[in-house]
């Protein structure tokens, strides 16, 4: 059993406190704690809330301003907010709902009340995971139907790794957790687009010809074409990676050829973790290379194939990345 992460804002330490009280008799709860709307935006980017208690009457930035931003960012809009205000008329109720509230309680409130209300929104973020399980089974029958190594050239264990190597990245560089949820579930399908690619051609031994390696740069954007046109936020993720995971930092890479950031931090966390992963693994035209050398590579390349402040944390923290490749291998 997870525990839920419930963000409690209030410039009152000890509204804080009472609401922290009436609630912490359930264990699935724990509680971060800010006092100002810079304090709500830090706690928002380091840890995945499940739940916001916001006070209004706050300053400089009150609790409808603090909700209106946090709604406006792709990576909070999804954060259920319980206002709690001593404002119980009905104007600022309408003004908490129309700011992106899911519910409003007025103080002095009954605690009864306030567990009752916390738990029901929590009951429906369980039912959101669920259903983002349930996409992620899809993902895992799309790649099963595809027949993953017989259609796509691409073992199962690379998938692994890759999607490890990639989330372990994006986590290292303090991506929001959105963000680092939407890459552990869509870099599964990062190859996906080499299932028009002939057999022939992804199994070859020998050097491909230029006619044959041009048929293998045509999967990146086979793959976004795939996702693209998806509602869900996950497989626009999935999109995104196909499309620019074997973009390089300098422009020089494909499908589009794209330079620097305007590479999605996506493309550049999945461009890292699929080449170290090739270059020690054995494929079928070339020894795996050791881990020294691969890394020794990935640091070569610094700013022409890869993003640089990525690579920075790349090679800091090898040990953690030498830890997945012994698991998996």
């Amino acid at each position: 059993m997870r525990e839920f992460k419930i963000l409690i804002v209030d410039d009152n330490l000890d509204n804080i406190r009472v609401i922290a009280n009436i609630l912490k008799a359930n264990p699935k709860y724990n509680f971060l704690y800010a006092t100002n709307a810079q304090e709500t935006f830090e706690r928002t980017k380091e840890y995945r809330i499940d739940l916001m208690l916001l006070d209004i009457m706050m300053s400089p930035v009150d609790g409808y301003n603090i909700a209106r931003t946090l709604k406006k960012d792709p990576n909070t809009k999804e954060i259920p907010i319980i206002f709690i205000s001593a404002k119980s008329d009905n104007e600022s109720i309408l003004e908490g709902f129309l700011s992106g509230g899911v519910d409003y309680i007025s103080k002095p409130f009954n605690p009864f009340e306030l567990e009752a209300r916390v738990d029901n929104q929590i009951r429906i973020r369980i039912a959101q995971e669920e259903k983002m399980m349930s996409v992620q089974s899809e993902i895992i029958d799309i790649i099963a139907t595809l027949g993953e190594e017989q259609s796509i050239g691409t073992s199962s264990k690379h998938i692994q790794r890759v999607t490890r190597y990639a989330t372990l990245l994006a986590r290292l560089a303090k991506l929001p957790q959105k963000q680092i949820d939407e890459i552990e579930l869509a870099t599964p399908l990062h190859d996906i687009g080499k299932i028009v690619i002939d057999q022939e051609i992804l199994n070859k031994q020998d050097k491909l010809s230029l006619e044959e390696f041009n048929k293998i740069k045509t999967h990146p954007a086979v793959g976004y074409e795939i996702f693209k046109d998806s509602p869900r936020d996950l497989l626009q993720a999935a999109s995104i990676i196909a499309h620019e995971h074997h973009e390089a930092f300098d422009g020089s890479g494909y499908p589009r050829g794209l330079k620097g950031n305007a590479i999605h931090i996506y493309g550049r966390i999945v461009a890292i973790a699929d080449v170290f992963d090739v270059l020690t693994t054995k494929r079928a035209y070339k020894e795996a290379w050791s881990l020294e050398k691969a890394k020794e590579y990935i640091e070569l390349e610094r700013g022409s194939k890869f993003d640089p402040d990525l690579v920075e944390i790349f090679v800091d923290h090898f040990d953690q990345f030498e830890k997945i490749y012994k698991k998996y291998n």
